[in-house]
């Protein structure tokens, strides 16, 4: 039987930042926030709408705080979920002020009055469906402080996160496999709390069904709404990732050759005299093969660093599993005849398999003997 048994491996580096009560300010004013905001409310020309925009960020802001969007396909660093969202309500508002939607009278003739009263507000509808639209999300976190206190989603993070001193390094992820599922089954009981009266009063009744729709389950891709938020979604998704992976990328290189010696058979997997082992949503991998891939890139490039600093950047993307920054774990392995201890480090697999390709090595259970 192989098992994982954690131990307090020093490698490198501190715990994050704690936020305490000013840095909520500190971060909604940051760089890549406000300039979103910004060309957000540059979009809209009702002053009105502008002060629902604020008011609402500032809600799923303290909501989401430092959640990812995914663990780690996009978005996936601190405040990512925040950042993703605001970035595709951005571009839904600009895919629908680049379209031409009419109201019509009982005669089905067009009536421009009612389509330029009820355009601002339309356009705020189709705003709020491309900023909630991962509201779900929350529902694949767990953060658990030191003290055992645990996250309820039904609460903002912000204030969980001040009262209990958690930071982004607490964030667990959740690997259910109907997850997604339910999160698009249950976005609207969460984006029920952060739309306000005021919002539902702007909007009008006419669109609130429209927005639950495009938020919650079964959407529908051949309506207007759906197809332009979904647009907007696959736009920042794909930014994000290609903006993450650029050609002469020391962590991507890294990767890749490990991937060329996992997939060409190179090292044993799940068996006698193994250096790899795939396990639930990891691949455990022997440091000792880590060590001959960084050396192989050093041969290639002399300014390759050393092996810490390669892990600590994939810490910070998080490619691997780590705790306190700490990813280097103690493995042991139980065998038919004396069990020993290997050092490895796990790697995600979604990262080192290719999903419509996975080998079927990806599926074998851990429970085997040697």
């Amino acid at each position: 039987m192989l098992f994982l048994k954690r131990k307090i491996n020093d490698v490198f580096g501190k715990k994050l930042q704690v936020p305490n009560n000013d840095f909520f300010s500190e971060k909604y004013n940051s760089e890549d926030i406000s300039k979103l905001i910004r060309k957000i409310k540059d979009c809209f020309i009702d002053k009105t709408a502008d002060n629902l925009v604020e008011n609402i960020c500032q809600r799923l802001f303290r909501y989401f705080w430092f959640l990812p969007a995914s663990e780690g396909h996009h978005h996936a660093q601190e405040f990512g979920l925040f950042l993703h969202c605001l970035d595709t309500a951005f571009k839904t508002i600009r895919k629908f002020d680049d379209t031409i939607t009419f109201e019509y009278r009982e005669n089905m003739d067009i009536d421009s009055f009612e389509t330029r009263k009820k355009r601002v507000s339309k356009q705020y509808a189709f705003f709020i469906c491309g900023l909630l639209h991962d509201m779900g999300k929350v529902a694949a976190y767990k953060v658990v402080a030191k003290n055992g206190n645990v996250w309820n989603p039904c609460n903002n993070l912000y204030d969980f996160a001040i009262a209990n001193q958690v930071s982004f390094e607490d964030v667990q992820h959740k690997s259910d496999k109907d997850l997604y599922t339910l999160i698009e089954k249950i976005s609207p009981f969460f984006a029920a709390r952060i739309i306000a009266p005021e919002d539902y009063s702007y909007i009008g009744a006419n669109y609130i069904p429209d927005i639950m729709r495009e938020i919650g389950y079964k959407k529908d891709y051949a309506h207007y709404f759906s197809g332009l938020i979904k647009e907007a979604d696959m736009e920042s998704t794909k930014e994000d990732i290609e903006a993450l992976q650029p050609k002469d990328d020391l962590v991507s290189n890294f990767i890749e050759e490990l991937k060329k010696v996992l997939e060409t058979g190179r090292v044993a997997i799940n068996t006698s005299g193994a250096k790899a082992w795939v396990f639930e949503n990891y691949t455990a991998v022997h440091i000792g093969i880590l060590n001959e891939i960084r050396t192989l890139l050093y041969s290639k490039d002399l300014k390759t660093p050393d092996i810490s600093v390669i892990l600590k950047r994939l810490i910070e993307r998080r490619y691997v599993d780590f705790v306190d920054w700490k990813c280097i774990y103690s493995m042991d392995i139980q065998t038919a005849g004396k069990p020993y201890t290997v050092k490895v480090v796990k790697f995600k697999n979604s990262l080192l398999w290719d999903r419509s390709q996975k080998k079927d090595i990806c599926k074998l259970n851990v429970v085997f003997n040697i």
